[in-house]
């Protein structure tokens, strides 16, 4: 029900009360007439015009029933006597909201209001008009996107509409802002809608930081939606396909202070001249101080104008905004110096750095930066101090191609030696810039032991199929081995404490022209010295010194088979994979659990072998290659 001013209510209570004190048939009309109100009556104590009251999908008091009559201006929101804050109730409703009016605010940011979609709309709110505020609700269960911003092919039609507000303001589960998770897409801003914002917001997570992602994208930017902002306080992550998506002909898109990571296919990408596919290259890291915030460096970003913001996180992305650069100097050919201190520590292993120009595109994020990367150059300026753009969200990607929902559940990124407590290591092995270094000259073996039982606790995989991922470089290694070791025990509490022989299974690198072969090929290695037929597919790779390669081995106990893969970062469409399957060793040893560990040999070879980034992987079931 339409809710009148506060003295259109205090007038109203003395007419009731004269009428009551002169008769008794007053009182009983009066009486009759409240019995035929609608439920969403307001509380006088909620300053809105509109209270819904009802969790029906329609009807009176109902949200479907508010929204189709307000105009432009009105407030909607809830009673909490009906939606308590600290026990949400769910709304299914039937149809998308439409908003055609403009100016609506719906506010549940002191309640605990569900959308459900599962009775089958395809979006929650269908916004086609300006200055609409939507703050305070969980978005879940619709087939196309939680929330669809459409200017119709007009940039006026759809603009200044905020999705979201300050998540402290308000005793709801989200204050102001909004939590969409497991719809099609989170929000989908298109066809024209323009200077929208999207703040405040958890996408593909739940208010206790559990994931529960979209099945495509977080955000999608499309179909000349411009000037867009995204930013700040979103924390955007776990979504299928990519956390934001830029497209097509989407210009002066920003985002900033917002956190993207753990996206199946990336965090931030500008496909198809979304943004001009503006690209922030990063050409040499100076100096890193994790402890005082440090990191001085010089890049590249073909703009004026611009901003350059710091965050921190782990190798799924950046988690956590830092701050904004203060100190940009310009250099020749779109090169900039950028020096950033925020004289405390920063929150994350990793640095990320964004970016966006003068007219609001904005960047990519940058590659995972670590300490060893200091004093490296990239003067070719390929995005990488590696070998590619965005090496890490491009090896993300190609798992996501061999493995069902694959999540990292425990990573070693060699920071020193004293973390190194956990491996068993033989020889001369050092830690230099963030690299294990394996020595030449001597069979320099290392064996994981509490870390595969702590990869093991914290996955919930015991005795289930596992994956390792490692980047690696070839220094003039003669001979390298990746495998994957089961000792003759039967839990992992007890495998770094002896158990017996150890049946391997090895994938052998040969680096050299000349041994065995005249090519580089992978080869698996069975158990007990026997060797499996290994099916090799894909582009050879010749592989070189001081280039750095991804390596792949999966043991999928389900399936009985293992797998290796290997392949130059963004380049996994020559990927070499080696299948094993139908080996008896093999069954024996995934059919009853048995617990395995991981280990790297370097053999031969005039200088070493560098490793970095071993991660081990949960996944869900076993793809084709």
């Amino acid at each position: 029900m339409k809710k009148k001013s506060v003295l259109s209510i205090l007038l109203l209570s003395v007419m009731l009360l004269s009428a009551a004190c002169s008769g008794g048939a007053a009182e009983q009309q009066t009486t009759e007439q409240v019995a035929e109100e609608p439920t969403s009556q307001p509380a006088q104590s909620i300053d809105a015009d509109w209270v819904i009251s009802s969790s029906a999908s329609e009807g009176p008091g109902s949200l479907k029933d508010a929204v189709s009559q307000a105009v432009s201006g009105d407030v909607i929101a809830f009673d909490p006597s009906t939606f308590d804050p600290y026990a949400p109730v769910v709304i299914y409703l039937t149809e998308p909201l439409f908003l055609g009016v403009g100016g609506i605010t719906i506010d549940a940011s002191n309640v605990g209001v569900i959308l459900d979609g599962s009775m089958g709309p395809e979006t929650a709110f269908n916004i086609q008009s300006s200055d609409n505020v939507i703050q305070g609700l969980k978005i879940t269960n619709f087939s196309l996107a939680g929330i669809v911003v459409d200017g119709e092919g007009n940039p006026e039609e759809a603009m200044h509409n905020i999705i979201g507000g300050d998540h402290a303001t308000g005793v709801g589960p989200y204050g102001q802002g909004n939590c969409l998770v497991a719809n099609g897409d989170g929000i989908s801003i298109q066809r024209g809608a323009s200077e929208n914002t999207i703040t405040g917001n958890l996408i593909g997570m739940e208010a206790d930081d559990s994931s529960n992602g979209n099945q495509s994208n977080g955000i999608i930017i499309q179909a000349d939606a411009h000037r867009n902002v995204i930013g700040p306080r979103n924390n955007i992550a776990n979504n299928g396909q990519t956390g934001v998506m830029i497209y097509g002909g989407s210009r002066g898109n920003t985002i900033t202070q917002t956190a993207v990571f753990n996206n199946g296919n990336g965090n931030v990408l500008c496909q198809n001249g979304g943004n001009y596919e503006l690209e922030l290259l990063i050409n040499q890291i100076e100096s890193i101080d994790k402890e005082q915030g440090h990191i001085s460096a010089w890049i590249n970003l073909n703009g004026e104008n611009v901003s350059i913001e710091i965050y921190s996180g782990d190798g799924s992305g950046p988690r956590f905004f830092e701050g904004e650069v203060g100190e940009i100097e310009p250099g020749e050919n779109g090169d900039y110096h950028i020096n950033f201190s925020k004289e405390s520590p920063f929150n994350g292993e990793y640095i990320y750095i964004s970016g966006y120009d003068g007219e609001g595109n904005s960047t990519m994020f940058s590659e995972a930066i670590d300490s060893g990367m200091v004093g490296a150059s990239n003067p070719a300026g390929d995005n990488s101090i590696t070998n590619c753009e965005n090496q890490y969200e491009d090896a993300k990607q190609a798992i996501s191609t061999v493995l069902n929902n694959p999540q990292v559940v425990w990573q070693e990124t060699f920071d020193n030696m004293n973390q190194m407590d956990h491996w068993y290591l033989e020889g001369d092995i050092s830690v230099e810039n963030g690299m294990l270094v394996l020595p030449p000259s001597g069979f320099r073996p290392m064996n994981s032991t509490e870390a595969v039982a702590y990869y093991a606790a914290e996955s919930g995989f015991e005795g289930g199929s596992q994956a390792v991922h490692v980047t690696l470089s070839f220094m003039g290694a003669r001979n390298l081995m990746v495998g994957a070791s089961y000792k003759g025990t039967d839990s992992y509490e007890e495998f770094g404490f002896g158990g017996g022989s150890t049946d391997q299974i090895l994938v052998n690198f040969q680096p050299s022209s000349d041994f065995p072969s005249p090519n580089p090929y992978i080869e698996v290695q069975a158990s007990e010295g026997s060797y499996a037929a290994a099916l090799l597919e894909g582009d050879e790779i010749f592989i070189e010194e001081n280039k750095i390669y991804e390596v792949l081995i999966v043991i999928d106990n389900q399936q009985q088979e293992f797998v290796a893969v290997m392949w130059e970062p963004c380049n996994f469409e020559s990927a070499l994979v080696a299948r094993l399957q139908n080996d008896p060793k093999l069954s024996e040893l995934t059919s009853a659990g048995k617990p395995w560990g991981f280990s790297i040999y370097q053999s031969g070879g005039e200088n070493t072998v560098t490793v970095d980034n071993i991660e081990y992987i949960a996944y869900e079931g076993l793809l084709q290659p």
